[in-house]
């Protein structure tokens, strides 16, 4: 059953659990570790696949989905120019946080499955195992914060 919109927890109410959460707690309580786990693994596996030995650790790879929020968030016409010294366009937290070089080079070898192992007529296949885990950590947030009944 779909649940009436008064039954939904409200993400401006400031007694909501949800309210006071730092950025960091709420990118922790979707993007558990097992997801980050998956992601390094899967994008040292990628990389080894393409003869690149990055043996990229699981806080580097949590940085770099980090930095990729960001980038919606504060949007810019090149990844290159979150770099930039420039006043009008420069972002102290990314700038100190990895050089451009090394977040683009993480960033062509990110992959979130095995790409000898994936079923051909999953048009999601190369997707599937992040998804499958997303939605059910959004699940089981769903299913913790709605009351479920009357």
């Amino acid at each position: 059953d779909l649940k009436t919109e008064s039954q939904l927890v409200d993400l401006t109410d400031a007694n909501s659990d949800y309210y006071n959460m730092s950025p960091l707690s709420v990118f922790n309580l979707f993007c558990e570790d097992q997801v980050i786990k998956c992601i390094t693994d899967m994008s040292n596996l990628y990389a080894s696949q393409k003869l690149k030995q990055q043996n990229t650790f699981e806080n580097e790879y949590k940085l770099e989905l980090a930095i990729l929020m960001l980038s919606g968030y504060i949007p810019l016409d090149n990844r290159r120019t979150y770099g930039e010294q420039s006043v009008d366009v420069h972002n102290l937290a990314v700038s100190t946080a990895r050089s451009v070089n090394r977040f683009e080079e993480l960033l062509i070898y990110l992959h979130v499955c095995n790409n000898d192992k994936i079923d051909r007529k999953d048009s999601m296949a190369k997707v599937r195992p992040m998804f499958d885990m997303m939605n059910e950590r959004f699940l089981c947030i769903l299913a913790q914060r709605i009351p479920f009944g009357n």
